[in-house]
């Protein structure tokens, strides 16, 4: 996640320092969650002071807001088109977005605990295993020998022939 410096990527050949990681990296993110909603309910809570104080304000002068006849419909409409009223909203709304994208990233870890728990099955079934040759059996490697003994001999033998 550009800009939040949150980074899920898991280093596959490192898995046990990923799992070390993993703990404190959680608690970091749900810590900034728990921040972040609490920003919400302070941008909440000024978004609805800034919009009682407008109804006041409107509703002591109705003619300065352009309100035509002053009913409580007119004036509380009229608080939505306050600048004061609008940048309070805009608070709000930011700091919803920053809670919804530290959400996303503590999400994000639990799935990358799950990525954790499959590598390392993975792992343990030899998945990221380099193949090897493989090993000739005793039998095989007579066979191998033999097989060698029996291709010269022919060969010597022809040899032979032709010198004939």
């Amino acid at each position: 996640m550009s800009g939040y410096g949150f980074d899920p990527t898991i280093d596959i050949d490192n898995l046990a320092e990923e799992w070390l990681k993993q703990p404190n990296l959680y608690f970091e993110w749900a810590a900034n969650l728990a921040d972040a909603r609490r920003k919400v309910d302070e941008a909440k809570s000024e978004l609805d002071v800034t919009k009682a104080e407008m109804l006041l304000e409107i509703g002591k002068d109705p003619a300065a807001y352009d309100v035509g006849k002053p009913t409580v419909d007119n004036c509380a409409a009229a608080v939505f088109l306050t600048k004061e009223y609008k940048v309070a909203q805009a608070a709000y709304l930011n700091a919803k977005h920053h809670a919804d994208i530290v959400g996303a990233a503590v999400d994000a870890l639990g799935h990358r605990k799950k990525a954790l728990e499959n590598l390392v099955d993975l792992h343990s079934q030899n998945y990221f295993a380099t193949p090897h040759p493989k090993r000739a059996s005793k039998e095989d490697a007579d066979d191998i020998v033999k097989a060698e003994m029996r291709r010269r001999w022919h060969h010597d033998k022809e040899d032979d022939e032709d010198d004939e």
